[in-house]
């Protein structure tokens, strides 16, 4: 063996390495550089794009320059924890432009050895946007939190696995008379809100199929042992990692009093219609009007005598397009003999649009449908608290998948970079 040619051939190998890795790295779509004696030594195209300097500029500066004066030394001792294999995660701080911008970035350093001398490797991640959507997920947490306590419909979060209650809004407390701390951490088997095993039992079977519940009817008892009728919805989601559920209910329980009260008599008691607290229209079979109560004037501010004998298409549909499809389906829907429920748009007398939970029922003489009796609560509010609802959660889905990219960007260009680590002492 020659050991001088041996060493010139170690030498050309070892520059064919370099050469190699610069090339690598001048083509990485990630930003790369390499510092060695406390300088840039080569800088690629992403990491110039990154600190908006040229690389004549940066082969002139020491790496700290470019480093927010206030977490220099932040970044100086993680730097060399890192290149002592002491740390292994990435170092976040600030940094600064040649116009002034700061904006946030990762490093993470390897010891190296290029051109026969110690040098480390760096690899820097702009962490800018991850921020920016950090703060953009705050806000909408911050929002669907408002919504969550302000809401005038009872809501919950509660897990999925055990369904304990994490969250009940101040509503709920009031409806259920079960004050929050009494049913944080327990579940609502444990406080016996449901009234029947069977309606758990088939909201759990919905939940499985469908991934969501939508206005289920479900019979719920209150802490004064009062049964009480509310339309349940439920939508899955993620807390810190576990999966939860956040709910909503309606109480319809006079609808449904009312609705009892038809069935039990065949002729039904007008004071009681007139008192109700929910709108009540009564149709003939030929969908021509014979009854309407007081509530129903008020809130749509159509008069009796108007409406009375009135056939559809009704002026409180508001529709205009397509009216006879929705006359067609009014027709199908009384005849009906299980009745049915649904949830519509209303036009009142002043052109006001709101939303109605309605629910109509035969009634029969004889064996034959002889009128429909419609029932309807206003749930305006519920509705356009769910659509912020719906809103908010987008937004924190949305936020929530830019910082996984992002982070998976950052792992990706970590792990891209495999150097194997060198004695770092006197770097």
């Amino acid at each position: 063996m020659n050991p001088r040619t041996d060493t010139i051939q170690v030498s050309k190998t070892a520059d064919a390495r370099d050469e190699l890795c610069k090339e690598i790295a001048g083509n990485f779509p990630g930003s790369v550089y390499i510092i060695q004696d406390g300088h840039f030594v080569f800088v690629n195209p992403r990491f110039q794009e990154a600190t908006g300097y040229s690389a004549d500029d940066l082969l002139k500066m020491k790496p700290i320059d470019i480093v927010f004066p206030e977490d220099r030394g932040k970044v100086r001792r993680h730097a060399i924890d890192m290149l002592k294999g002491i740390a292994e995660s990435s170092c976040e701080f600030r940094a600064v432009k040649p116009d002034g911008t700061i904006y946030w970035g990762t490093e993470t350093l390897k010891a190296i050895d290029f051109q026969g001398r110690r040098a480390a490797l760096g690899n820097f991640v702009d962490t800018s946007d991850s921020k920016q959507f950090a703060k953009l997920l705050e806000e909408s947490e911050d929002k669907f939190t408002k919504v969550f306590y302000s809401t005038p419909n009872p809501m919950a979060i509660t897990t999925v696995e055990g369904g304990k209650f994490l969250e009940v809004n101040d509503i709920n407390a009031i409806v259920t008379g079960y004050p929050r701390l009494e049913v944080i951490g327990r579940s609502a088997v444990d406080i016996g809100l449901w009234a029947n095993p069977e309606d758990r039992a088939r909201m759990v079977r919905t939940l499985k199929e469908k991934r969501r519940v939508v206005n289920e009817e479900f019979l719920f008892r209150m802490k004064s042992g009062e049964i009480r009728h509310w339309l349940f919805s439920a939508e899955p989601l993620t807390i810190a990692g576990e999966e939860c559920l956040i709910s909503m209910a309606t109480d319809i329980t006079s609808l449904r009093q009312a609705e009892k009260a038809l069935e039990e008599s065949e002729f039904f008691n007008k004071s009681l219609l007139d008192g109700s607290p929910n709108q009540i229209l009564v149709v003939a079979m030929d969908t021509s009007v014979k009854y309407l109560n007081k509530k129903f004037e008020e809130v749509n501010g159509y008069k009796r005598e108007d409406v009375i004998g009135m056939k559809a298409p009704y002026p409180w549909w508001g529709y205009s397009d397509n009216v006879e499809e929705v006359k067609k389906g009014f027709l199908v829907s009384i005849a009906m003999e299980s009745g049915g429920q649904a949830e519509v748009s209303a036009s009142k007398e002043n052109g006001e649009v709101y939303w109605l939970s309605i629910h109509w029922a035969q009634i029969r003489q004889n064996g034959v449908p002889k009128y429909c009796m419609i029932t309807s609560i206003d749930i305006t509010d519920r509705k356009k608290a769910e659509q912020q609802l719906e809103l908010k959660m987008k937004e924190i889905e949305e936020a929530n998948k830019k910082l996984e990219a992002i982070d998976k960007q950052k792992d990706f260009l970590i792990n891209s970079i495999s150097v194997s680590p060198h004695e770092t002492e006197g770097f």
